[in-house]
């Protein structure tokens, strides 16, 4: 008997899951226009890109005021340059991971409890939208309801 109790209680989680993930879905897609900004790229980088282009202008002063010679001016900006490459190189190798964090700390402050499952569902849905902010999740949802199922979206999650 106790076998027919477990299949059952399986189906009966697996609904609960697909309840879930259909909440969080329509979650998402309600409040796309919180979650999702144009912005969240450059968040944090901004500064640091910035900063680093003001060093060119002040590399040139000081050439143009004879403070620095034509050789310490042209490493100067080589210098620049190379730090700028290097920090770009890092912008975009964490870039979807940053927006990734950005967006699912928005999406936790929507509602006040999460269970540490609909957290994990929750940030691959994110994921998901991210990669295609113009079509809702519900649309792909309803084309396709396997492609949603918890396991599917926790292999998107660690891709």
């Amino acid at each position: 008997m106790s076998t027919r109790k477990e299949p059952e209680k399986n189906r009966e989680q697996d609904k609960t899951t697909e309840h879930e993930i259909s909440e969080l879905i329509q979650l998402i897609d309600d409040n796309s226009e919180t979650l999702f900004r144009n912005g969240d790229f450059f968040k944090g980088w901004i500064i640091v890109i910035l900063g680093l282009f003001a060093l060119m202008p002040l590399d040139y002063v000081g050439f143009s005021l004879n403070l620095i010679p034509y050789g310490e001016y042209i490493g100067g900006l080589l210098a620049i340059l190379a730090v700028l490459m290097a920090v770009l190189s890092i912008v975009v190798q964490t870039a979807e991971e940053r927006v990734l964090g950005t967006r699912f700390g928005r999406a936790l402050k929507l509602r006040t409890s999460f269970t540490e499952n609909q957290k994990l569902i929750l940030k691959a849905l994110i994921k998901i939208r991210s990669k295609h902010p113009k079509f809702a999740l519900k649309d792909a949802y309803n084309m396709d309801k396997e492609t949603f199922t918890e396991k599917r979206l926790l292999e998107k999650l660690y891709e």
